[in-house]
């Protein structure tokens, strides 16, 4: 079994605006507390059922929401499991997000930290100067804050270019998370590119399951992954609109 990854966010108890991004883009990838504990709950039996090794799936979480740390890590923690967090830095510390401390504190109980750019900009839509103040940035907040070079991270909204690549691997940030659905890893340079599996508000632990042990399925959101790429070349920054008018309506 290739090692599948998995792409969650935030974590909720009563309402999405209490943990990061309270936009209509970042509530389609936000799940409830009692949905999340049925993710890893399937998740645990099926690994124990099949003699899994827990290193076969891995759990990401992108923003940096102050439900890494209230919700997430408790949760993963009591089912003997560890996350990878990843952080937009300017955000630390704001209204919804965790602060320094809880970074660290994450980082002693053995959860993986790493950089989620700063800004949570879409790193396409700046120039090449730009992308490297903003890896940067994040790249030496963080090592500062956990007392260590960071080398993990994941690029904000999947989108990156070679230029964007070679700058992300001259920051010494070499093992690369992405958006796109697969379990194949690429090398770039002395880097990996790793792909994830997203979660979204309307997953269900059956659907979760599905993608663990359907390699079809799994095969099937790669498809239609590319396809949007190409959708994504011809619409330009009409697609990212289109999107967020239809996410609109779904997510209230």
């Amino acid at each position: 079994m290739r090692q599948i990854v998995l792409m969650y966010h935030d974590v909720y108890e009563a309402n999405t605006s209490e943990s990061g991004f309270d936009t209509p883009g970042a509530r389609h990838y936000k799940i409830s507390k009692d949905t999340f504990v049925g993710h890893i709950k399937a998740i645990t039996q099926f690994c124990e059922t099949k003699g899994r090794s827990k290193d076969d799936i891995i759990l990401t979480f992108d923003d940096g929401g102050i439900s890494f740390y209230t919700i997430i890590a408790p949760i993963l923690e009591e089912y003997g499991w560890r996350g990878i967090f990843f952080i937009s830095t300017k955000h630390i510390g704001t209204k919804g997000f965790m602060t320094f401390e809880q970074i660290v504190d994450l980082y002693k109980r053995g959860h993986i930290i790493g950089s989620h750019s700063h800004h949570h900009r879409v790193l396409t839509e700046m120039s090449l100067e730009e992308v490297g103040r903003e890896l940067k940035q994040s790249a030496d907040i963080l090592s500062a804050i956990l007392g260590e070079r960071v080398s993990t991270i994941s690029i904000p909204n999947g989108c990156y270019s070679k230029g964007i690549l070679d700058l992300v691997v001259n920051e010494g940030l070499t093992t690369i998370y992405t958006s796109k659905p697969t379990t194949k890893e690429q090398a770039y340079k002395c880097a990996n590119l790793i792909g994830r599996y997203s979660i979204a508000y309307n997953t269900t632990a059956t659907d979760v399951m599905h993608i663990i042990k359907q390699p079809s399925l799994r095969a099937r959101m790669e498809m239609k992954y590319n396809i949007l790429q190409l959708v994504k070349l011809v619409l330009g920054s009409n697609y990212s609109k289109l999107k967020m008018k239809v996410r609109k309506h779904l997510i209230k």
